[in-house]
């Protein structure tokens, strides 16, 4: 007997078989062996392992034993394995978790385990998941490069247990032997399985038999379970039927054989009016698929239909229709039941033809001249002829008037010689004779300020035509004008040029209607305006006295010097170099830190230390460093990280040289050395120590290594597994062990129920309930539902109502279905079942009345009462599918329409079966409603309403509804507003009024006699004979209205009726002649009118007689000379009023020189050498000068003539300076000419010339003098060199580009500020494209198959996609470009699914088209190539044979049979003929009626006789006009004024006077209200005041106060003729201009604001009375709402805040306030003037304000408006800037400018340092957009409000142990437990460069992302074969080839050392020596 092997040597077998360098040769081997040797040479190499592994896992907590079995021989294998194979032995067996299954296998994490990096693993899982009594291997895939063998036992427990010792090796044996070769070699795996039955003596498992998917241990035939297909009964699989594809039994389908058109499983079935058609679903005749699960009713014109109701097989008319599929009835023609009628307006011209009808006919038959009717019958002849009257022709279906005339009484007559054409009147224009200048029709109005002459529209005088149609004033410099440049007199004579130019002087401008001077002049004469001289801004008198000067804040009048120490610059005083204005007028010296300053001393403008302190104004030195010697040094502790930012040194560093590079280590101990000083991997640096994070430990006793905790560790101490916490204290057991419960798994440290258990209140995991998939709190607590689909959300997983779950879906109740996924809805009534919607019934509840399944729809006219359809009330079955309506008067009837049961309306009509409304009513709905301006008296009597009343109520008084409802007050008052009356139905104001709103009549403006809309546009004036026409009515211009007429101003004369010219200028008043005045205008001085001359030396100014200058009046009437000191003198002429030099005499009347000066002339000259330094005082000149005037620095020649500017200003060039009379330019400047000193280029701070310079601007990144250059890629910009973007100073003058993914970057080039995609990469720094996708260019573009989901998330595309874009259905190319629709969609055919990315016609179809699935017609049994290519017909004794199978002409292919169509018979076999038009059945004959068409009036089939006076027309017979069916087979005559009637004879249907009638139920009425019938006449007939105008085919109102008139002209009477006249117009007006008329007592009475006062004339009240007795006895007021009358009778407003305005006849709210509803309530506070509390007309502040959505509000959005100032200021954060806010800067709340920040926002975390806000935590920043501080990129707030460092690698964490972000994140993974690690196992974090880079013995590839292995030899390298350091310490690198020798011996690959002698010896006989190990154990 030989012994059972042990499991020990299974393995052992497994993985020395697996090496092909092993090798069996002892004599003693067993039988099997030399074989296996023999073949093992030849089979393939599959590993070379040198480091092994053997893991063992269990994923059940029944496989105990199994487990220990294989961890016993697992850990002797691996024993034996490190004695021979060179590796440590391993300190004990592993156990993983269940994540590490054979589905869920990560190789990284198997590679390094123990500590040991392995070569080969072999790993076994061993679960319970399959049935019993089976047994499942399954072995996982291997890496070409790491070698993981895994395999996984599926087995059950209780059979593994059953087993004997031998049946348990050649279970395990069989896995472990297919898991190591993995289906290579399989004649060598089946020796191998043979030799095992050798030794076992057990035969090996082998595989089930098909359809088994898994059989019987022991038996291959028996089924344990199934294919796909196949379902298990016993141990038998049997295939499923129909319609199941898949199924659990014979009747339960899990998936169908038609997914496309059947039901879900387990129904699987067909849609209504379908049926199952071998394994597929197919419609029923005359249905088709119009979704892929409804069978739909083909269209009305189809007979059959296919792919969708309009894609016809058959046509219902033959005769007319176009072909099949479109079956079309003819053009102009429409389908009417089964046959297509031609439209109205055309015939049959042949059967196919509907040809139209000439224009002119409303119908006609047989021709198209043959008119029937007439489309204009009231302006046409008589059909067939229908032609148009005299002067008109026929536009479109109207008879029109030709140009020039217009239609009356259906006459065209001419039209009024100023309307090229007119309507309706001969003068309403519709387009006029002058197209030039009129305005246009309907009135052809000239422009305002013209009148028509001769035809033609002519300007007034004063006025010219500046457009086709306006007449424009003259200019404001033209008294008159010919045009507007053309000026006839000026308005300014006296300082003007003559006409026609009329220009103010020089350097003036006009102001009114004077020459005012310019600003900096003024008048030296008349018509001269000369400047201003030395620094005045303004002068009036002299030009060196001044108004105001140039620089009014440090200048003072009237001198305007500058203050010490500063110097005029273009009319500005400036402080000298070194100096600032403290004060207006005083200049101090700067800080000493400043080179230059302004406002205050500190305040600096350029800075001594331009390289290291901030921007003026502050200049300084940056934080953490000293000024000291004129520049900035940093403090001990920092260092330079730039020119202006001393930084700390890293926090690692105890000191350093750079932010990174430390001279020495905070923590000596754990830390590298300097200058990295790293504390180890997976540890923090806290208080200065490195101290080992959560979940890891310093292992070994060494200082640097902290190592990870096992899974279920939150902490532990000397080993990983020695817990000191559990990570999942809720449901772990207790420390050290940590263990999950049973039916849960650990996952990240937490422990997490398997899927359908949840953890119950015992801490254990319980399964859960069946609704549930997922549950917790408790079995029922859902977390994810068993039928996601239909059941309601978590937590309760309930079916909807209506519903229940069978066999774990959810299925609706009978009589309901699924609405949506979670709502069983009732279906409709009229369904006893339904699918899909409540209306698509699968049966009827009521089968007699209803229409087939699926619409189930009662009769039209018929409702569902219960179970069955009933007609609605007023209607009855006429048959059994088919309710009549009764008679519109009947509520109901039964078998006759025409007799009522009942009445609508049982208050007012008569009793049944009459049911009549009464007179003047008319059935509207089911009650009789009086008509129009009637009202029920009685029940049973309509009587009329007032005037006023459009309809009334209760008495005809009581309005309901206002005849004018725009004017009118509310019913039931319906008063017409004041002052206006009742005409004609409108409410009209009275005369001088017009309506300002729709109930308000206001008065006109004073010059209008009357108006309308506004009460400035005049339709009538008050001055006729001196006005300007209406509707401007204005008096000439320089005239008033004065009264009723206008009149010409003082100084003025009529020279014609509207022309107001002046008189001349010494005219008072003048009368017909300018030049003849009546008066003088100055009387005291002129000679006597009509001369009115001025006395010599005298000039007319201003309307005086003055005498000129240098003159008095020694008499009334005469000017005498002054003497020469006197400019102006009086009385004598020494007693000068005025001086002749004003500016340097004494006063008047003395006019003295000053000392040391003469006059000369009129004028005092100070003497050689002086100068005016006041007007009054001459000094000595300035030194600056050789000569001088006026002033010190008035120069008349200068001191450096070289570059001093010309006398009198002898100034130095702009920035420069006077030094020892030599101007010498400043700093920064050069002299480019003798005059100009220029500034240096930008990079000089000094210079020679432009380019050349002496010291640089920037002396840290240029080149030095003399050029000063900035680096390569980088630009000059505000005194510094700046980096180009997408560059960084990688030293301070080297521009360096950054990385690709960077657009720009700051310190290295890795480090991003931007992005190159902002779109689609991550945040800066790191800006890594999102998986699957790859930088091209400058954008992050998805890889093929994948797309952009969202910004950072490519996902893949849909299966019909090739590709696609935007989503993954939106495709660009289509997976099946041949019969997919185009892309987007790249949609298979109808009728046709998609299979392996392939369009396929589904069973019953044919593809009629690369892209058409089309169903065989209906005619055919069997088609093939086409759809009407049939191979049999359905009917075979009536169709044609095939392929054709038609049906006879006129019959219709119906269940499979041709039937002859309605009305139609068969005269043969294949042909149907028509049957005669009175039956609508026959047999046998045409005229053998079966039915009759009209079963209701014709005699009995088979005759079908129509009743005498009728006629048969559309199978009905209608009695003929003027007869009515008086019983159901007798035509009786109507009654008039009925034409034609119904039912009985006085029901009208058509009226004897039809144009001007209206019908309305059943009574013929007028249409125009303002009409009567006339019973003598049978016509309508215009009521009093109104005229028929036949254009309109309506009764018009005659003019206002006309009785009686044939046209709105023509007034044939006045109703009041004592005080009204009848005007020329057709109007009647009030003799009393103040009067106007009433139309409620058509008499004439005072208009609102007057009174009848004596004699009966109307006279004015007092302002604003509108009623009075007199005008100091006011009774009522306008606008009563808001006025009140004082004691002494006037009006006054009630709020204090509004006054009366006249024109509106309101009161009006003052400036500020607005009017809400009578109040005047105040304007929002940022409104100077608003119309509402939300809408602002002027705002406050209007320069930084604007109006939005009528609100004032700040223009700058970082501004907010200050009420109490009322201005817009600036918000926090910003300043003023200009007109503008601007940021202050990150984090600043309160600023001067952005470099002098006085507060931050974060003010418990950040403070104020240098004018810029900074963290007080180093480790911390504000981010741009952020005003509070935030750790930096690696750190975390801890709860000590600390930035604490993240985990290694990670950017973004919430702890130190919970990342967010990792740095690398192209080459990194956020994994579960939140740890970062890098993709690549082959690579490593490294801290100092953030990224992943690969480990020690790897190198990185060129032009790759990938690490390749170096050479054995290498511990690191370069390349693959250049060392760097080598394996063995005691060997060296080559420095020639960079390869590592051996001092002694040679290098083994295995060992890794340099060895004196070769081991391959050694390892083959370690293998024979495992070999014969095996043979004992098996003795």
């Amino acid at each position: 007997m030989v012994k059972k092997p042990t499991f020990a040597l299974l393995i052992l077998l497994a993985i020395g078989f697996s090496s092909a360098s092993s090798v069996f040769s002892p004599k003693d081997t067993p039988q099997f062996l030399p074989r296996i040797q023999a073949e093992s040479s030849q089979f393939k190499e599959i590993y070379r392992p040198a480091r092994v592994h053997i893991e063992v896992n269990s994923i059940s907590p029944h496989m105990d034993d199994l487990l220990e079995d294989l961890e016993d021989s697992a850990y002797k294998a691996s024993e034996i394995l490190s004695q021979f194979l060179f590796v440590k032995p391993i300190a004990q067996p592993l156990k993983l978790g269940e994540k590490n299954s054979c589905d869920g296998i990560q190789l990284e994490n198997y590679m390094k385990l123990g500590g040991i990096e392995a070569d080969l693993v072999v790993f076994f899982t061993i679960s319970d998941n399959f049935k019993q009594n089976s047994t499942s291997f399954k072995v996982c895939e291997v890496s070409n490069e790491n070698q993981l063998i895994s395999v996984e036992i599926q087995v059950d427990p209780k059979t593994y247990k059953g087993l004997n010792e031998d049946k348990k090796v050649t279970l395990l044996s069989r896995g472990i032997i297919r898991a190591v070769f993995n289906g290579e070699n399989k004649k060598f795996v089946k020796d191998l399985e043979e030799s095992l039955e050798a030794l076992t003596d057990q035969p090996i498992l082998k595989d089930c038999v098909a359809p088994c998917a898994t059989c019987v241990v022991g038996n291959d035939a028996q089924c344990a379970s199934c294919v796909t297909g196949y379902y298990l009964t016993g141990t038998t699989c049997t295939a499923c039927a129909p319609p199941c594809s898949t199924c659990s039994d014979a009747t339960t389908c899990i998936a169908c054989t038609d997914t496309t058109h059947m039901t879900a499983p387990p129904t699987c079935a067909c849609p209504t009016n379908g049926a199952l058609s071998g394994s597929n679903c197919v419609c029923n005749a005359g249905y088709y698929f119009s979704s892929n699960t409804a069978c739909s009713a083909c269209a009305t014109q189809c007979s059959s239909c296919t792919v969708s109701n309009t894609n016809c097989v058959t046509c219902v008319d033959i005769t007319h229709m176009s072909a099949a599929p479109t079956c079309g009835c003819p053009l102009n023609s429409a389908l009417s039941g089964t046959a297509c009628a031609c439209n109205a307006g055309y015939f049959y011209s042949d059967t196919t033809t509907c040809t139209a009808c000439n224009s002119n006919c409303g119908s006609c038959t047989t021709a198209a001249n043959n008119c029937v009717t007439c489309v204009d019958p009231n302006h046409m002849s008589a059909a067939p002829a229908c032609a148009c009257t005299a002067n008109s022709n026929l536009i479109g279906t109207f008879c029109v008037c030709s140009p020039g005339y217009y239609s009356t009484n259906n006459v065209c007559q001419a039209c009024s010689p100023q309307c090229a054409a007119c309507t309706v009147d001969a003068s309403v224009c519709s387009s006029c004779t002058d197209q030039t200048h009129s305005l246009g029709a309907p009135n052809c109005y000239c422009p305002a300020n013209s009148q028509l002459t001769a035809g033609a529209c002519v300007c007034n005088a004063g006025y010219y035509f500046s457009a086709a149609t306006v007449c424009t004033a003259c200019q404001t410099n033209c008294a008159t004008c010919s045009s507007g440049t053309a000026c006839l007199t000026c308005a300014d004579p006296t300082h003007m040029t003559a006409a026609p130019n009329c220009q103010c002087p020089a350097n003036s401008s006009q102001q009114g209607t004077t020459c005012v001077c310019n600003t900096g002049y003024y008048f030296s004469n008349a018509n001269t305006c000369s400047p201003c001289q030395g620094n005045c801004a303004t002068c009036n008198t002299s030009p060196t006295v001044c108004d105001s000067c140039t620089d009014t804040t440090h200048m003072a009048i009237p001198t305007c010097n500058c203050p010490a120490s500063s110097t005029v610059s273009q009319g500005q005083c400036v402080c000298n170099a070194g100096f600032y204005f403290s004060s207006s007028t005083t200049c101090s010296a700067c800080n000493g830190n400043c080179a230059s300053c302004q406002n205050t001393a500190a305040a600096c403008i350029a800075c001594i230390d331009t390289t290291h302190m901030s921007a003026p104004p502050t200049c300084a030195c940056p934080a953490s460093s000293t000024l000291t010697g004129g520049a900035c040094v940093c403090n001990p502790g920092f260092y330079y990280s730039s020119n202006t930012l001393c930084s700390a040194c890293a926090i690692n560093c105890a000191t350093c040289t750079t932010g990174t590079s430390c001279s020495t280590c905070i923590d000596t101990v754990h830390m590298s050395a300097a200058p990295t000083c790293a504390c180890p991997t997976n540890s923090l640096l806290a208080n200065n120590v490195c101290t080992c994070n959560a979940g890891f430990f310093y292992s070994s006793g060494t200082a640097t290594t902290c190592t990870a905790c096992s899974t279920n560790c939150a902490t532990c101490s000397n080993t990983a597994g020695n817990c000191l916490t559990c990570t999942d204290t809720t449901h772990m057991t207790a420390a050290p062990a940590c263990a999950c419960p049973a039916n849960s798994v650990n996952a990240g440290g937490q422990c997490i129920c398997n899927t359908g258990y949840y953890f119950s209140a015992n801490g254990q995991c319980s399964p859960c309930a069946t609704q549930c998939s997922a549950c917790s709190v408790s079995d029922s607590t859902c977390s994810a539902c068993i039928d996601t689909v239909h059941m309601g959300n978590p937590p309760t997983c309930s079916c909807p109502n209506f519903s229940a779950l069978v066999a774990g879906t959810c299925t609706c109740n009978t009589g309901y279905y699924f609405s949506s996924n979670t709502v069983c809805a009732a279906c409709a009534p009229q369904c006893v079942s339904c699918t899909n919607t409540n209306t698509n019934c699968g049966s009827c509840v009521d089968n007699t009345h209803m229409t087939a399944a699926p619409a189930c729809a009662c009769p039209a006219n018929g409702s569902l009462v219960g179970n069955i359809c009933a007609c609605n009330i007023g209607y009855y079955y006429s048959s059994a599918t088919v309710c009549s309506a009764c008679l519109p008067n009947c509520a109901s009837c039964d078998l006759n329409p025409n007799t009522c049961d009942t009445c609508k309306d049982t208050t007012h009509m008569s009793a049944a079966p009459s049911c009549a409304c009464p007179t003047n009513s008319a059935l509207t709905g089911t009650t009789c409603v009086c008509n129009t301006g009637y009202f029920y008296s009685s029940n049973t009597v309509c009587s009329a309403c007032q005037n006023n009343c459009q309809s009334c109520t209760g008495s005809a008084a009581n309005c309901a509804t206002c005849i004018d409802t725009v004017h009118m007050t509310a019913a039931p008052a319906c008063a017409c507003p004041a002052l206006s009356s009742l005409v004609n139905g409108l409410c009209v104001c009275n005369a001088g009024y017009y309506f300002s709103s729709a109930s308000v009549c206001s008065p006109c403006s004073t010059n209008c006699a009357g108006c309308t809309n506004t009460a400035a546009n005049c339709n009538a004036c008050v001055d006729t004979t001196h006005m300007s026409a209406a509707p401007t009515c204005s008096c000439p211009t320089n005239g008033f209205l004065n009264g009723n007429t206008c009149q010409c101003n003082p100084g003025y004369y009529y020279s014609t009726p509207t022309t107001c010219l002046a008189c001349n200028t010494n005219c008072a008043t003048c009368d017909t002649n300018p030049n003849t005045c009546d008066t003088c205008i100055d009387s005291i001085h002129m000679t006597a009118a009509p001369a009115c001359q001025c006395p010599a030396q005298s000039t007319f100014t201003t309307g005086a007689c003055v005498c000129n200058p240098g003159y008095y009046y020694s008499s009334a009437t005469t000017c005498s000379q002054c003497s020469g000191q006197c400019a102006t003198c009086s009385q004598s002429s020494t007693n000068c009023e005025s001086c002749t030099d004003t500016t340097h005499m004494s006063n008047a009347p003395g006019c003295n020189c000053p000392a040391q000066a003469t006059l000369v002339g009129n004028t005092c000259v100070c003497n050689a050498g002086y100068f005016y330094s006041s007007n009054t005082v001459c000094s000595q000149c300035a030194g600056n000068c050789g000569t001088c005037a006026n002033t010190q620095a008035n120069c008349l020649t200068c001191s450096d003539t070289t570059h001093m500017t010309a006398a009198p200003v002898c100034a130095c060039p702009a920035f420069s300076t006077l030094t020892n009379g030599q101007c010498v330019c400043n700093d920064g400047y050069y002299y480019s000419s003798n005059s100009v000193c220029s500034p240096c280029a930008g990079q000089c701070q000094t210079c020679s010339a432009l380019n050349t310079c002496t010291a640089c601007t920037d002396s840290v990144h240029t080149n030095g003098i003399p050029t000063c250059t900035c680096p390569t890629s980088s630009t000059f910009t505000n005194s510094q060199c700046v980096c180009n973007t997408g560059f960084f100073y990688s030293n301070p003058t080297t521009c360096t580009q950054c990385a690709t993914n960077c657009a720009s970057c700051v310190n290295s080039a890795l480090n991003c500020v931007t992005c190159t995609d902002a779109v689609h990469m991550g945040n800066p720094p790191q800006c890594y494209c999102p998986a699957l996708s790859t930088l091209v260019g400058n954008t992050c573009v998805c890889n093929n198959g994948y797309y952009y989901s969202s910004n950072t998330v490519c996902a893949q595309c849909a299966p019909q996609c090739g590709t696609c874009q935007t989503s993954n259905t939106n495709c660009q190319t289509c997976a099946d470009t041949t019969h997919m629709s185009a892309a987007p969609q790249c949609s298979c055919p109808t009728n046709s699914a998609l299979t392996n990315g392939n369009c396929v016609c589904s069973p019953g179809y044919y593809y009629s088209s690369a892209t058409t699935c089309s169903a065989c017609n209906a005619q055919c049994a069997t088609c093939s190539t086409s759809a009407a290519a049939c191979s049999t017909c359905v009917d075979t004794t009536h169709m044609s044979a095939a392929p054709a199978c038609s049906c006879p002409t006129s019959s219709t292919l119906t269940n499979g049979n041709c039937v002859c169509n309605p009305g139609f018979y068969y005269s043969s076999n294949t042909m149907c003929s028509a049957c005669s038009i009175q039956c609508s059945t026959c047999t046998t004959s045409s005229t053998n009626c079966l039915t009759c068409v009209d079963a209701t009036h014709m005699s009995a089939a088979p005759t079908c006789a129509c009743p005498n006076y009728s006629t048969l027309a559309n199978n009905v017979c209608s009695c003929n006009s003027g007869y009515y069916y008086s019983s159901n087979t007798v035509c009786s005559p109507c009654t008039a004024p009925c034409a034609q009637c119904i039912n009985q004879a006085t029901f009208c249907t058509a009226c004897v006077d039809p144009n001007y009638s209206t019908l309305s139920n059943g009574v013929c009425t007028c249409t125009d209200p303002n009409a009567t019938f006339s019973t003598s006449s049978n016509k309508c007939v215009c009521n009093n005041g109104y005229y028929f105008n036949s254009s309109y085919n309506k009764c018009l109102l005659c003019s206002s106060g006309c009785a009686f008139c044939a046209s709105a002209s023509s007034c044939s009477a006045c109703y009041d003729p004592i005080n009204t006249i009848n005007n020329s117009n057709g109007s009647c007006s009030c003799i009393d201009k103040n009067a106007v008329f009433s139309t409620n007592t058509n008499v004439c009475q005072c208009a609102p604001g007057y009174y009848k006062g004596k004699n009966g004339v109307c006279a004015a009240c007092g302002a604003g009375c509108q009623t009075c007795t007199s005008p100091t006895n006011c009774v009522t007021c306008y606008d009563q709402a808001h006025t009140s009358i004082s004691t002494s009778g006037a009006c006054f407003c009630d709020d204090p805040d509004a006054n009366f305005d006249n024109s509106q006849k309101l009161c009006v709210c003052d400036d500020g306030y607005w009017n809400s509803g009578g109040a005047c309530i105040p304007c929002p506070s940022t409104c100077q003037k608003c119309v509402s509390q939300t809408s602002c007309s002027v705002c406050f502040d209007p320069s930084h304000t604007v109006i939005s959505s009528g609100v004032c509000v700040c223009s700058d959005p970082n501004a907010v408006f200050n009420s109490q100032r009322q201005i817009c200021g600036c918000n926090q954060g910003y300043y003023s800037n200009g007109n503008s806010c601007s940021s202050c800067g990150n984090g600043c709340s309160a600023c001067g400018d952005p470099n002098s920040c006085t507060s931050c926002y974060d003010t418990q975390n950040a403070a104020v340092v240098n004018g810029v806000c900074k963290c007080n935590d180093k480790n911390a920043s504000i981010f741009p957009g952020a005003v509070t501080c935030a750790c930096n990129p690696g750190y975390y707030n801890s709860l000590t409000n600390v930035c604490t460092a993240c985990d290694t690698g990670c950017s973004q964490c919430s702890d130190q142990n919970t990342c967010k972000i990792c740095f690398d994140q192209n080459n990194m993974s956020l994994n579960a437990d939140g740890s970062c690690t890098c993709y690549d196992t082959l690579k490593e974090f490294n801290t100092q460069e953030e990224a992943c880079v690969c480990k020690n013995g790897y190198y990185l590839v060129e032009n790759s992302n990938t690490c390749s292995p170096c050479d054995v030899s290498c511990a690191t390298c370069s390349a693959a074969n250049v060392c760097i350091t080598c394996q063995d310490a005691s060997a060296t690198v080559n420095n020639g080839n960079g390869t590592c020798s051996c001092a002694k011996g040679k290098f083994n690959p295995t060992t890794n050392m340099c060895e004196s002698k070769s081991g391959s010896m050694d390892l083959i006989f370690s293998w024979i020596w495992l070999l014969v190990l095996g043979l004992i154990s098996m003795n």
